[in-house]
């Protein structure tokens, strides 16, 4: 890791940056409760490992908020969607009842 990130290239430096951010929120967040160290120690290389990770933890768990707020919106537009069509359904299938007896009381 170390040797990748001496390459000085910002685009690789950058992705593994995000990657090693990821990890340990995965590693704190859902697995452990606590950083990773070793995960720690390779942040260095950006800053304070404890300021860059609090940053990167609030900022994943507003995007969280928000994308589970946008699903509850999707789902709640496809409920409706499947209510409108249920009910469409529903009212097509009592036409063709009414059709159907009309055209047993005309025959």
């Amino acid at each position: 890791m170390l040797r990748l990130q001496n390459l000085k290239q910002e685009d690789l430096n950058d992705q593994l940056r995000e990657l090693l951010l990821s990890t340990n929120r995965r590693f704190n967040k859902m697995l452990y409760g606590y950083y990773n160290k070793g995960i720690m120690v390779l942040l260095r290389y950006w800053g304070d490992p404890e300021s860059l990770m609090s940053e990167y933890m609030e900022e994943a768990d507003i995007k969280d908020e928000h994308d589970r707020k946008e699903k509850e919106q999707r789902d709640r537009i496809a409920k409706q969607e499947r209510e409108r069509l249920l009910k469409e359904e529903k009212t097509q299938q009592a036409l063709r009842r009414q059709q159907d007896e009309m055209m047993k009381l005309r025959a």
